[in-house]
């Protein structure tokens, strides 16, 4: 019996050589509630391409937004590459700013509950955060969502605060 001699033929591989480009401003899955501003830097300097959902940007700073005209959050995937073959991806979602306006718009001084404290602290900080890189139109949204966030805050600080004991006193005999 002959026995076959089997050659295994491997492709080569090789690393590629270098350092990837970074994308800066944004966090890979990161979840954002107005325009940012995204800068590619590659430390070799050969960075060959910027796409943006698929499409060729022309520089290495990017603003991205979300549809505000219709309120309509956008997910963006952005690739970098060098000539070497070293590429980093990045995949976000933005949010319109009217996002942060409706997770609050059921309360107000009236209706607010020490239970909603989670919430309102929770969408003052996104607002804040937000207001960095923030179009002018949203800046101002921003700002009403802030404002509404310290009064509802106050408010409940407020009904937190323990009642002061009243003293009452006898009354004065003459």
């Amino acid at each position: 019996v002959r026995r076959q001699r089997q050659m295994c033929i491997r492709d080569r591989y090789e690393e590629p050589k270098g350092t990837a480009p970074v994308i800066e401003g944004v966090e890979n899955g990161g979840n954002y509630y107005a325009t940012q501003k995204i800068t590619v830097r590659d430390a070799d300097n050969d960075l060959a391409s910027v796409t943006v959902n698929g499409k060729q940007e022309a520089g290495t700073e990017i603003s991205l937004s979300a549809d505000n005209q219709n309120n309509q959050k956008k997910e963006y995937t952005i690739i970098a590459e060098d000539r070497r073959g070293n590429s980093t991806s990045c995949k976000i979602t933005i949010n319109p700013c009217s996002d942060l306006q409706k997770r609050i718009s059921h309360l107000s001084v009236d209706t607010v509950k020490v239970t909603d404290k989670a919430l309102v602290q929770n969408t003052l900080k996104d607002a804040v955060t937000a207001v960095e890189n923030a179009a002018e139109e949203e800046k101002t949204i921003l700002a009403e969502v802030k404002t509404k966030c310290e009064t509802l805050l106050a408010k409940i600080d407020e009904m937190t605060q323990p009642l002061s004991l009243i003293h009452i006193s006898e009354p004065t005999r003459l």
